[in-house]
């Protein structure tokens, strides 16, 4: 459990390092941040750690949206979800005086590039941010990476993950090769993924789920004519 726990606080401690770097320059990495400081979070919890700080002023937060209910009868948006995974996670690692200094490190060197990108903005009207946000949201992984975190990309390649090893299986059952073209356009489609965001566009997804729903039909006749599909 030592060992659990210890894996833990080094994702906390990565996840605020991460935020000293993202908070001042804004470079798509707070959602990464986060979803690592998550991971760590619930690590922690399951090792049944029992220093935390207070939640208490967060249910102030909650007075807003009982006013939103009685006067416009709706519920707003309560947009702070992840949002609190840094109030835990700095609490945690900022105990170490080391982690403090590498922090407070962190924080001079990103806010000197954030100040050089803006004087160097000014004289050639170039956004050295957009080329950062282009990187970003033009390649699959790290736009899951850096919009949902370490978590929501594991979801993402456990999707695939899955439907990969339910085509492995089957072929290994039938020796049927329409599993194996299954598996090889899956892992063509991954590859694309490096190279752009593919998954999010609207035709494309489309395109994915009409496949991936034949792909599931197969599977199921297979398995109710005992394996001779």
């Amino acid at each position: 459990m030592k060992d659990i726990k210890n894996i833990g606080e080094k994702l906390i401690t990565i996840s605020t390092l991460l935020l000293c770097i993202s908070i001042p320059t804004s470079i798509f990495l707070d959602n990464l941040a986060a979803g690592i400081g998550l991971l760590g979070l619930l690590i922690l919890l399951i090792s049944k750690e029992k220093d935390w700080p207070s939640i208490k002023p967060f249910f102030l937060l909650l007075i807003p949206e009982l006013v939103s209910i009685i006067i416009n009868k709706h519920l707003s948006k309560f947009d702070i979800d992840i949002k609190l995974v840094p109030y835990f996670s700095v609490y945690k690692s900022f105990k170490s005086e080391k982690i403090v200094k590498v922090g407070i490190i962190l924080l001079s060197i990103s806010t000197t590039l954030l100040c050089f990108s803006i004087l160097f903005e000014a004289f050639t009207w170039i956004n050295i941010k957009k080329y950062f946000s282009y990187l970003f949201n033009n390649q699959i992984y790290l736009y899951y990476l850096t919009h949902h975190g370490i978590l929501g990309l594991l979801g993402y390649l456990l999707f695939w993950c899955y439907f990969i090893f339910l085509n492995l299986k089957n072929f290994q059952k039938t020796h049927n090769h329409i599993y194996l073209y299954f598996i090889l356009s899956y892992l063509g489609f991954l590859v694309a993924g490096f190279f752009e965001n593919n998954f999010l566009d609207a035709e494309v997804k489309f395109a994915t789920m009409f496949f991936l729903g034949f792909n599931y039909l197969t599977y199921k006749a297979s398995q109710s004519f005992g394996g001779s599909i």
